[in-house]
């Protein structure tokens, strides 16, 4: 038993002598860490997987990965999906973990130093992957024909909405259109003639202005 509490007593006193060893943690160090974490960047990249059923498309998969650019040996890393489960993760590790659209990420950079300011949060960040508009998707060569239309936007959430009603909304966009298009071409010639009388009648302004100023110099 006594030598057991030597063994502790031992193991205490060389953590406490490597603890007292550590440098302090300065001012100027922790301004250097926060520059190196402030340095560091996130870039979000995508693919996208086409699920087939034969020779049809029935879905298509997004997943989304983080790049870390400015890495350097005195950070260390962890992130969370919707502040669950946070874990710590190195800078490749990051890079090679996949995601999916609509996951909310929180990355938070710590020191990582052998001196007394290391484990220190430094910085967090949040990343919101987008949800993919598989609409759009499925319907490129409309949208590319209707870009206004307001389901043909690349990155949106149409969870709640079902492709029926997406597509009752496109006929009835394309009316709309028709009716406009319909419309400028009936008055024209209405549009056009308004244009030129008003051109015509600046022209002779500036004329009359002009010949106002040549008799008041003379």
């Amino acid at each position: 038993m006594k030598k057991i509490k030597k063994i502790f007593l031992i193991i205490i006193f060389s953590i406490c002598i490597k603890v007292n060893a550590a440098p302090a943690c300065t001012t100027e160090e922790m301004n250097r860490l926060r520059t190196l974490a402030n340095n560091v960047q996130f870039k979000t990249n995508y693919t996208i997987d086409e699920i087939q059923s034969g020779d049809d498309i029935t879905d298509v998969k997004v997943s989304y990965k983080i790049d870390v650019i400015n890495d350097n040996e005195d950070l260390k890393y962890f992130y969370s999906i919707s502040s669950i489960n946070k874990r710590e993760v190195t800078s490749s590790q990051l890079s090679n973990t996949i995601f999916s659209d609509g996951d909310i990420v929180t990355i938070y950079i710590y020191s990582y130093t052998t001196n007394l300011c290391t484990d220190e949060l430094l910085k967090s960040e949040r990343i919101v992957f987008p949800s993919y508009n598989r609409y759009y998707y499925n319907n490129k060569d409309k949208c590319s024909k209707y870009p206004e239309f307001k389901y043909c936007r690349e990155f949106m959430d149409i969870s709640k909405k079902d492709y029926d009603e997406i597509e009752k909304e496109f006929d009835e966009y394309i009316k709309e259109q028709t009716n406009v298009i319909n419309y400028v071409q009936e008055h024209l010639y209405y549009f056009v003639g308004g244009g030129v009388v008003i051109i015509v009648g600046v022209i002779l302004l500036v004329i009359n202005i002009k010949k106002r100023k040549k008799v008041m110099d003379i």
